[in-house]
């Protein structure tokens, strides 16, 4: 409970008030002071002296839920700094993951990856230099893999053009030779000088 007294500058008591802020006219001034505490101070009107007599067990409820108050507030608090280290972590390792997973794609061959870019900060940085190297890295392998079609390409033509005169000069061979085993020398000495003039 919670007496309130006013006081003028000759100590005379110009307002009595209970805890609920009603004015009284007895004496509402706790006559032994133990079990309550005297609060006071002085107003600028007049001298004027205001004293709070404060029970004991008030202000230890008071004191109680102050600390429940406190202890709620500390545990909230805690509660938004883990809420908000955890989005923290997640949006600043969101994009490290798409890149170690974009690297192992990589890996693997598949040269088609592109990481979305979403700030200019050094994660963009490294997604962006990620992104111009896989296109650099598809460009090259591409520009190889043409090149050695066309060496195969060239090789094959190489190689079929070895194949054909061998092929001509072989039959032209079979004819002469056939034309020696029936006893035409004329064919068969025409043949190997049209043979010996295509070598």
């Amino acid at each position: 409970s919670v007496s309130r007294v006013i006081r003028d500058a000759g100590g005379s008591i110009l307002r009595l008030s209970d805890e609920q802020g009603r004015t009284v006219f007895g004496p509402p001034v706790p006559q032994r002071t133990a079990g309550f505490i005297r609060l006071g101070t002085r107003l600028d009107y007049h001298d004027w002296q205001l004293d709070l007599f404060v029970a004991n067990a008030g202000l230890e409820q008071l004191g109680q839920d102050i600390r429940n108050y406190v202890i709620l507030g500390m545990a909230i608090c805690v509660a938004g700094l883990v809420a908000l280290s955890l989005l923290f972590a997640r949006w600043f390792s969101r994009p490290l993951h798409q890149l170690a997973v974009s690297l192992v794609k990589l890996e693997q061959g598949r040269f088609d990856v592109a990481i979305p870019v979403r700030s200019g900060d050094e994660i963009g940085m490294l997604a962006t230099s990620f992104n111009r190297m896989a296109a650099e890295l598809k460009g090259h392998i591409d520009r190889v893999y043409v090149a050695r079609l066309r060496q195969k390409e060239s090789d094959l033509e190489a190689i079929r053009a070895r194949l054909q005169p061998h092929f001509l000069y072989n039959t032209l061979e079979v004819i002469r030779m056939g034309a020696v085993d029936s006893g035409d020398r004329t064919t068969a000495t025409m043949i190997q000088a049209l043979s010996g003039q295509l070598r």
